[in-house]
């Protein structure tokens, strides 16, 4: 174990104070990893909640999810037509430079910029989320401002964004080279 050949001081570095609180998320089931006990804890937690390895499995994330997945498999037994989430298509508010092959592109005005809004707002969140967690010498009450300036962005703008863009009709460009072309019956997924 590499705790046992060079130490906890080796292995657990930086400040405890760097780590994720409880109290300044709101979540009681938080750990804080700050020696061999905690992160062990930690893990535990995780395989619980997560993998449902030990006790009951059902209450579980990989339990709720099973659940999920059977009754969906029995409302499209039972209804072959049920779709419960809106078709989407893949698009792009421009040509992504580390894709070669042509992308669609959005040309639809009001679409762009929603779309645009969105990843501007995706960015933002996650540039709160990285200060929070590699913070220096922010007050406690600073820290608090951050993480929930990032959740309430998550929940408050970057959820309705992401339901509008969904439910709107999509206008591009096939690789942005013939035009625009309508899509009218899948929505839009950026």
């Amino acid at each position: 174990m590499l705790v046992a050949r060079v130490g906890e001081r080796a292995v657990f570095v930086g400040s405890p104070r760097a780590q994720a609180t409880p109290e300044l998320h709101r979540w009681p089931q938080l750990i804080m990893v700050t020696e061999l006990d905690s992160a062990v804890a930690a893990v535990e937690e995780i395989i619980e909640q997560g993998e449902g390895a030990r006790g009951d499995w059902r209450e579980a994330h990989y339990g709720r999810f099973l659940s999920i997945w059977e009754e969906y498999q029995a409302l499209r037994q039972s209804d072959p037509s049920f779709e419960p989430a809106r078709p989407v298509l893949p698009g792009h508010t421009r040509q992504p430079f580390d894709i070669s092959a042509p992308r669609p592109v959005i040309t639809d005005p009001l679409t762009h910029h929603i779309a645009e809004l969105a990843g501007l707002s995706y960015e933002l969140a996650l540039q709160m989320l990285v200060r929070f967690f590699t913070h220096t010498d922010e007050t406690d009450e600073q820290l608090g401002v951050l993480i929930e300036a990032a959740t309430g962005l998550m929940a408050g703008v970057l959820r309705p964004l992401a339901v509008a863009l969904t439910g709107l009709q999509r206008e591009a460009s096939e690789g942005g080279t013939r035009g625009a072309v309508q899509h009218r019956d899948r929505a839009l997924a950026v």
